[in-house]
């Protein structure tokens, strides 16, 4: 359709990795520099020469009909005898990815294409259309049954509120960390030990592995040693709530100087501390209590950390509540590692169907 100045277009676009299509910008007529667009039907197939080389096609979804692209994206009817969700399966596969990503042509990221001819060679298993219906109504179970992303997002957040609520949510006194933290020594580095480093995720994330360090790469001059129950923030990364106390599969690993280790006194429970630092209340302290411009300026002092506060109910009520909170964290857990297993099911099923018609 050649295009008219007077005239406005829905124009859509297309996600990575077949993921389908959004909706874009209306284009003006009068503003663009394409003499003619292509208008989409529901059912058609559509890819981008461009992006091809990731994954981006779709088939065009009925809430598109009527929508338009540039040339830029190549645009199929298909055949009666082909099933429109046999075939979103099939583009979706990771062995048709395979094919689209060794078809590309040119060098470097804007140069990268797949050309229509390029494209029309490409193969895909086509069984008969009962046999394409049949297939796709099975993969479209397991795509239903994979999509527990939002409920864990929900979850979580629910967990986010809870863990506020228990802890900075109710009226217990509330004690400075000085009072309750002892400052750990650095020890000094020996030029020819290896050692095992951590490093703490941002958002009440807990630590992480950064890998071996022998004495002789390094700058510092000591490393502090982690203790189980410790209690560690990063100068850089508080402001975001990297902050954590060490479990126990961190107990001898070592962070440089920019990550100050606590030892906890005694009228603390550590359960019930781990979940006061990561509350928002706590995070919204460390925010305050930041220094500098900058994302790499940004810094929390060891000082200045001390001086926040945390409820201090009494011990019980402490080991209570980090009880209540220890389950609903288990809870979060067995959810999260639903998603990643459920995550995994489709792209493993699509494997294995299309890998038996190939």
């Amino acid at each position: 359709m050649n295009v008219r100045p007077d005239v406005t277009y829905r124009n859509v676009g297309l996600r990575n990795r077949a993921r389908g299509l959004f909706t874009k910008p209306e284009l003006s007529g009068a503003q663009t520099k394409y003499a003619s667009l292509f208008a989409l039907a529901s059912g058609d197939l559509v890819y981008s020469k461009l992006f091809g080389w990731e994954g981006a096609i779709a088939v065009v979804p009925p809430w598109a009909d009527g929508a338009f692209v540039s040339a830029e994206f190549p645009t199929y009817s298909l055949s009666a005898e082909i099933d429109r969700n046999y075939l979103r399966h099939v583009i979706g596969w990771e062995g048709f990815a395979k094919q689209m990503a060794d078809a590309t042509t040119g060098m470097g990221q804007r140069r990268q294409r797949i050309n229509p001819d390029q494209f029309e060679r490409l193969l895909m298993p086509l069984p008969d259309p009962s046999d394409q219906h049949h297939i796709a109504t099975i993969l479209d179970q397991v795509s239903a049954a994979s999509h527990h992303a939002e409920q864990v997002i929900g979850f979580e957040r629910s967990w986010r509120r809870l863990v506020e609520l228990l802890t900075f949510g109710d009226t217990y006194p509330t004690t400075q960390l000085r009072k309750i933290l002892r400052p750990k020594a650095g020890e000094p580095i020996e030029r020819d030990a290896t050692y095992d480093i951590a490093g703490v995720y941002s958002f009440g994330r807990g630590l992480l592995p950064r890998g071996r360090l022998r004495g002789t790469d390094t700058k510092y001059k000591t490393f502090t040693s982690l203790a189980e129950n410790d209690l560690i923030y990063s100068k850089f990364g508080a402001f975001e709530g990297a902050v954590a106390v060490v479990a126990k599969d961190f107990e001898g690993t070592s962070v440089s100087p920019e990550f100050p280790v606590f030892e906890l006194r005694d009228d603390a429970d550590p359960r019930f501390l781990r979940y006061c630092v990561i509350a928002e209340s706590f995070v919204a302290q460390l925010r305050s209590a930041t220094s500098g411009v900058g994302a790499r300026q940004k810094r929390v002092s060891p000082s200045a950390f001390l001086e926040l506060s945390v409820p201090m109910p009494s011990r019980d009520r402490q080991h209570e509540i980090a009880n209540r909170l220890d389950l609903a964290s288990r809870a979060l857990e067995l959810k999260q590692n639903a998603e990643r297993i459920s995550q995994s099911l489709l792209p493993a099923a699509r494997n294995q169907m299309f890998a038996r018609l190939t």
